[in-house]
């Protein structure tokens, strides 16, 4: 339909998935289950005038997409954006990652950072430490073999799911000031 009406050179279009699927990688099969990559990684294509095709590996978030598609429409970005604008920024290499699943399969926190992935379960209060570097398909769970890594990692996973829950758990803080920006 773009194409035909000759609007693709003028069109900005962003396509992106909700959630990942699991096929038994980690002995499950499902969308809404536990944090491993196979679940939370999903496309994230983005087509606007001006912007050079490539492939860029950086993990980035769906929080991410609002700031980046202002920048490409020529506006600032939004005080109350708390991810960054994808087209301009270089995060750094401890920029951190935040997820969450609530789900009836899972309850789980996670956080990647600096080639390493922690998850916390909080209806098992237990965690799961990857090496993203040299497990990518988190295989081994390093949690008790690095206690100062799981140490630091929950430190600011809890700091961050803290922030969160304060904030969206007050609606009066909603007319009064803008979410809580992590300090990546």
């Amino acid at each position: 339909f773009l194409t035909r009406r000759n609007l693709t050179k003028d069109t900005i279009i962003v396509v992106t998935g909700d959630h990942g699927q699991a096929f038994y990688e980690h002995d499950f099969s499902a969308h809404a289950g536990k944090l491993f990559d196979e679940v939370m990684r999903v496309p994230l294509i983005v087509h606007a005038p001006g912007l050079e095709a490539g492939i860029d590996e950086r993990p980035a978030q769906h929080i991410d997409i609002p700031p980046s598609i202002l920048h490409l429409l020529g506006l600032p970005k939004h005080p109350s954006f708390q991810g960054m604008n994808l087209l301009t920024s270089r995060p750094s290499e401890g920029r951190s990652i935040y997820m969450v699943a609530h789900t009836g399969l899972a309850y789980e926190y996670g956080i990647i950072r600096s080639g390493w992935k922690l998850v916390y379960d909080s209806r098992s209060t237990n965690y799961r430490l990857y090496n993203l570097t040299r497990d990518p398909t988190e295989t081994f769970n390093l949690s008790e073999q690095e206690p100062d890594i799981r140490r630091e990692l929950a430190s600011r996973l809890h700091s961050w799911e803290q922030m969160q829950v304060d904030y969206y758990s007050d609606e009066r803080l909603h007319s009064q000031e803008y979410p809580p920006i992590p300090d990546y």
